[in-house]
């Protein structure tokens, strides 16, 4: 017995009539006919096998709002006259689309299977969403792509063992959060992540930082101090922005590595301490081996686990991703609503290079939710500066407008939203509040 196509329950009416569900019917598709709005919502309440709505568009505003409450999160065809109310109304709605009488089987069948599609691929990415921990994190870190899963698989490796780790990547990539991943998943987890930030810390203080000092090793040392290993002991140190250590620093540093034993500042007495360490960088180190700006040996001995972190440019499809989950958790800092991001809003997102990469997305992220005034973020609420000029300001706006006629302003508008989208002919028809088939015609029309 050949398989059916998917299940489609039929709210019959004057626009969709049984001739119509009897199409559905030859084309292999299980077929639920009904003519009562009220038995229709009961059949839905009760089938979860139902894939797909098709609806007389006059007797289909409940079954539209039963629909989107379904667990399988259902979408509608609605078939009715050719009414520019209706069809903005049953768009805004939610409707999957909206189809005119009189119908074509081919405009019905090929609606139909896009809607089963687009049902089919929101619940997959609904289970995927649910399956996030399992699938596209680490302890906090998030991402789908190939290098983001190379990465994900190299800590989970590498975290429950005490083997040191060097984590390369741009400024903002989110080396310490790695870091911090890695010790959470590691035998020290219980013990402390110490991190001992470089760049910030003056060359002069550096082995004060590092190993501690005694009262009166020099001036301003009123007191004894413990030094970053010291609080390592039984956890891990963190060295980040390794290239900015001094070079005389770097030898004493290797010895402690390979000993595990240090003298604080002023004192002739060793101490012994037990900690991993992880070290992190933005700089060539080859190149400043070769300079003789780095101890070649001290580099082998960190380097034996490496994490290479791509730059957010070079993984956009994560981007969508780490914006649910920043606005997500600036909404609930800031008590605000948070519904999602509008496609053309993540469009922009995605295209722009983040030079400040991860901790740049997050930043605006969180300017967009503070300021927003719905709790769906759209384009006009990405930043000037990620989105450019792709949304005039009003006045430009309405002296742009001015003196044109409706029809060429119409093309651009359509033109302009099929760009954005990429193309995505549904996504623009949603976006222009119109329906599909309105959309091909005019896209014929203007020759787009």
């Amino acid at each position: 017995m050949e398989q059916s196509r998917g299940t489609v329950l039929v709210l019959l009416g004057s626009s969709l009539r049984r001739e119509h569900a009897a199409w559905l019917d030859e084309a292999g598709y299980q077929v639920l006919s009904l003519t009562d709005p009220q038995e229709a919502l009961e059949t839905l309440d009760a089938r979860l096998d139902v894939d797909v709505v098709a609806a007389d568009a006059l007797s289909s505003e409940r079954m539209l709002v039963a629909a989107q409450a379904a667990p399988q999160g259902l979408e509608v065809v609605l078939v009715g006259p050719e009414d520019v109310v209706l069809v903005t109304q049953a768009m805004a709605a939610g409707a999957h689309s909206y189809l005119s009488d009189p119908l074509s089987e081919g405009d019905l069948l090929e609606h139909v299977a896009r809607a089963i599609y687009a049902s089919r691929e929101a619940q997959l990415s609904e289970d995927r969403r649910r399956q996030l921990p399992a699938e596209v994190q680490f302890e906090g870190i998030v991402g789908t792509t190939p290098r983001m899963q190379e990465v994900m698989q190299t800590l989970r490796r590498a975290a429950p063992t005490d083997a040191p780790v060097m984590i390369l990547g741009e400024t903002g990539t989110g080396k310490e959060l790695v870091a911090r991943a890695i010790h959470e998943n590691s035998k020290r987890a219980r013990g402390n992540f110490v991190a001992l930030h470089l760049l910030s810390t003056p060359a002069g203080l550096v082995e004060s930082e590092l190993f501690g000092h005694k009262k009166g090793a020099f001036t301003g040392a009123h007191s004894d101090r413990e030094g970053k290993l010291e609080q390592a002991n039984g956890g891990t140190l963190f060295l980040d922005e390794l290239g900015d250590i001094p070079l005389e620093t770097q030898t004493k540093l290797l010895r402690v590595l390979e000993t595990q034993t240090f003298e604080p500042v002023g004192s002739n007495k060793s101490v012994r301490s037990d900690f991993r360490v992880i070290a992190a960088t933005n700089q060539d180190i080859e190149g400043m081996i070769r300079d003789k700006r780095f101890r070649e040996e001290l580099w082998h001995r960190l380097n034996v686990i490496t994490v290479s972190l791509p730059p957010l440019r070079e993984r956009r499809a994560d981007i969508p991703l780490l914006v649910d989950r920043f606005a997500k958790e600036f909404a609930t800092r800031y008590g605000k609503p948070y519904e999602g991001v509008t496609p053309e809003a993540l469009a922009a997102l995605q295209r722009f290079d983040w030079p400040g990469n991860i901790r740049g997305l997050r930043n605006k992220v969180q300017h967009m939710v503070v300021l927003a005034d719905s709790p769906r973020l759209s384009l006009r609420d990405v930043p000037r500066e990620v989105r450019g000029a792709e949304l005039p300001e009003p006045e430009a706006a309405g002296a742009s407008l001015a003196g044109r006629s409706m029809e060429d302003i119409e093309r651009d508008a359509i033109a302009a939203t099929l760009e954005l989208v990429g193309g995505n002919r549904k996504q623009a028809a949603d976006m222009l509040e119109i329906g599909e088939r309105t959309l091909y015609r005019k896209i014929e029309k203007y020759g787009l």
